[in-house]
């Protein structure tokens, strides 16, 4: 009897070993890989993120010996939310919820949830925005809610369009490695922005840290545009800033930016600086 119970202790003992050693291992390989793995555009399935945007830009230029400041101010409410994942890429729902343009244009858009339009956006996992659905509807809602309306017509698309909004998210996204990378990697993306007209970017990152999930990214930008290929420039500028991504999703918790472009003209130079301010809110 004693016997018996002996061997039955035993085999507890050793089954209860057996299971602790197979949990270490388990965590320590879901560890190790959670460390390891790529940052990539994948945010997770259904989850609606929310985002508030803020851009502060300010004109100036000197034309036959008078001064000249143009300052303008954009407010942008959106949301983004994964409706579909494949290996390679993410479709994702846009809803624009505010959209407030205080200077030279005037505009005070709202729509609460149960109003707001949407469209549709694909991203890739290398943050790529690859497609943006025709956003016609929202163009259309935004003009038939402002007593200026008719006059903005042709304007708004500079700040709420296909164009515009892929421009806006791939100045966001363009940020992401699709790589493994630890702090003080860096890596390098050119972007081109093409709404008014083409200017291109090119970004130095650097991952100056990584606290848990928010991997913390320096960015410093070169500026310019051609008229054409083999011209001289006519836009040259700098940009700097820093982003808090999360490396699991590729969500941004923030995005901010300072920029100052030079545009040369035949009869003067126009500076502009701006402020970009991204931030996610709600969880």
């Amino acid at each position: 009897m004693n016997n018996e119970i002996k061997h039955k202790v035993k085999k507890a003992v050793q089954l209860f070993s057996i299971t602790v050693v197979s949990a270490i291992v388990l965590l320590s390989c879901n560890w190790f890989g959670h460390k390891n793995e790529k940052f990539i555009f994948n945010p997770r399935l259904n989850k609606v993120y929310h985002f508030s945007l803020s851009k502060y830009s300010t004109q100036s230029w000197t034309y036959q010996s008078v001064p000249w400041n143009l300052f303008d101010t954009v407010y942008l409410n959106f949301s983004l939310e994964n409706i579909h994942q494949t290996d390679s890429s993410d479709t994702c729902k846009f809803v624009l919820e505010r959209f407030i343009w205080k200077g030279k244009f005037k505009v005070n858009y709202h729509r609460d949830s149960l109003h707001a339009l949407s469209t549709t956006i694909v991203v890739s996992d290398s943050g790529k925005v690859e497609w943006v659905q025709n956003m016609n509807a929202i163009l259309q809602d935004i003009e038939n809610d402002s007593a200026t309306g008719k006059y903005l017509n042709g304007v708004i698309p500079d700040q709420v369009s296909e164009t515009a909004i892929t421009d806006l998210l791939t100045r966001i996204f363009s940020v992401i490695p699709a790589k493994r990378i630890k702090p003080q990697d860096t890596w390098i993306t050119n972007i081109t922005l093409n709404t008014k007209h083409p200017i291109n970017f090119s970004n130095y990152n650097v991952l100056t840290s990584r606290n848990d999930d928010t991997a913390a990214i320096e960015i410093q930008s070169n500026i310019f545009a051609r008229p054409s290929p083999g011209d001289d420039f006519y836009i040259k500028g700098n940009q700097k800033g820093e982003a808090l991504i999360n490396y699991q999703t590729g969500i941004p918790f923030s995005y901010k930016t300072q920029s100052e472009i030079v545009t040369t003209t035949s009869h003067y130079d126009i500076k502009n600086t701006e402020n970009f301010i991204l931030n996610r809110t709600g969880k």
